[in-house]
């Protein structure tokens, strides 16, 4: 029992840890471009405080697939880095 428990533990706390890098990232991105988070949470058609809350307190816990497709394309990075899935490569 008390194994299940510690094992448990474990699985939130990685979970904790891979919601973390896109925020991270997120976070390196609004710097280093000089980015406010009002004007690319309003790039994505949400109030000024969403990415801001997103990014500091974990709310929403991810954000939606077509959020991240907008802000991988502004940033130009992969999806993934913002928490998406990964592209397929075109054949």
């Amino acid at each position: 029992m008390v194994r299940d428990i510690f094992t448990r533990r474990l699985s939130i706390d990685e979970m904790i840890e891979q919601n973390k890098a896109p925020r991270e990232r997120l976070d390196g991105l609004v710097t280093m471009h000089r980015e406010t988070y009002a004007a690319l949470s309003r790039l994505i058609d949400r109030d000024e405080g969403y990415l801001q809350r997103y990014v500091s307190r974990g709310v929403p816990n991810s954000l939606r697939r077509e959020e991240i497709a907008l802000l991988s394309r502004y940033f130009r990075v992969p999806p993934e880095d913002l928490g998406g899935t990964p592209t397929k490569p075109a054949t």
